[in-house]
């Protein structure tokens, strides 16, 4: 039954099936050929340009047992992408007064640390911090299964920072559950209800919310990897009430309303952009390519404000915004090996202008 699933997909994904109507351009041919190698079940695409959804599709499928195919409308996990949102609820929180970006993180976490007495709110949105990660720094936390996140940050603050506040970059997603916790704390509800007010309802992203994986979603990917040349289900990840660093499922065409928002004043003004896409200051002469929950760097000599996210479970996810071409690029995937950021770059290479 497993070498007929992964043949079906291979036929799919080859024979270019589930894709938009029409023949098969340079960029079908681009995605299929990287699904293919590097084993991808299914990927839904958005493309957005000078402010308009100018090409969404599906190829391969969201559920192999089903045969169920990848959409535009697929649900999937956004992983670190939902960084940008957690980061965005902090931006509307300093709005209202209620949060202070140079606020002293001991002010929402007392008793946590001496160490951490000099970290602001504005070093956590930069992973300027120092504080380690507890996802990727090996740290033994004992956590008991299922704790929630409001357990992370004490845990976390038994060990040494791995420099003084300001001093270097090193992603921290400690950092991201402190600031969704911070949302949860001031505004009297978990971050998702904040953003569903503010964000998801305002713009019409009603098939975003925070991950759970025992509700019923519809249109929801499974997770598959590709485990010694056949496809195996991968583990859901943990739930959480908070979208912190990594809780957001979502589509592309709801990621495309995001997206193009952010060439408006719709959600963020214009100055609050330009302070989310402006990178950290740090002593060490490394820098900093991170504002607040985006990455910002170029590519290609253009501007380029973008975030993966990956679980390593089956799903992975990137938002490539060339904003001086007013493109954007959006990729979700369930599965497989692909250097996803590589192929944003690579679909945007066929719509960059010289």
């Amino acid at each position: 039954m497993q070498n007929t699933i992964s043949s079906l997909f291979a036929a799919a994904v080859l024979a270019g099936a589930l894709s938009a109507p029409g023949h098969a351009d340079r960029v079908d041919d681009l995605i299929r050929n990287v699904m293919h190698k590097t084993h991808v079940p299914g990927l839904s695409m958005a493309i957005v340009q000078n402010g308009k959804v100018i090409r969404a599709q599906g190829y391969g499928f969201a559920n192999l047992e089903l045969k169920a195919p990848a959409t535009p409308e697929t649900v999937y996990s956004l992983h670190s992408v939902s960084k940008q949102f957690c980061a965005t609820g902090i931006m509307l929180l300093v709005r209202d007064g209620k949060v202070g970006l140079d606020d002293p993180v001991t002010e929402y976490f007392p008793g946590t640390s001496p160490a951490w007495d000099g970290i602001t709110v504005r070093h956590l949105l930069h992973h300027t911090s120092g504080i380690p990660d507890y996802l990727n720094d090996n740290l033994n936390l004992n956590l008991e299964p299922n704790a929630p996140d409001s357990a992370i940050p004490p845990a976390v603050a038994r060990f040494p920072l791995k420099f003084k506040p300001g001093e270097k970059y090193a992603y921290s997603n400690t950092g991201y559950v402190m600031l969704a916790l911070i949302i949860h704390q001031v505004s009297g509800a978990p971050d998702p209800v904040l953003l569903a007010d503010r964000v998801f309802k305002p713009l019409g992203m009603t098939a975003t919310r925070n991950a759970n994986s025992m509700a019923v979603i519809p249109h929801r990917a499974a997770r598959y990897v590709w485990n010694a040349g056949v496809f195996v289900n991968g583990a859901p990840p943990g739930d959480s009430a908070e979208i912190s660093d990594g809780g957001v499922l979502s589509t592309v065409l709801d990621l495309a309303k995001w997206d193009i928002s952010l060439d408006t004043d719709k959600v963020l003004t214009a100055a609050e952009r330009r302070q989310m896409w402006t990178p950290g200051t740090v002593t060490d002469p490394s820098g900093c390519k991170y504002g607040f929950g985006f990455f910002v760097d170029t590519y290609r000599g253009r501007p380029r404000i973008w975030h993966y996210g990956s679980s390593g479970v089956g799903q992975r996810a990137v938002i490539a915004q060339f904003p001086k071409d007013r493109l954007s690029v959006i990729l979700l995937v369930n599965g497989g090996e692909p250097v996803l950021t590589r192929l944003a770059n690579q679909v945007a290479d066929h719509y960059l202008k010289g």
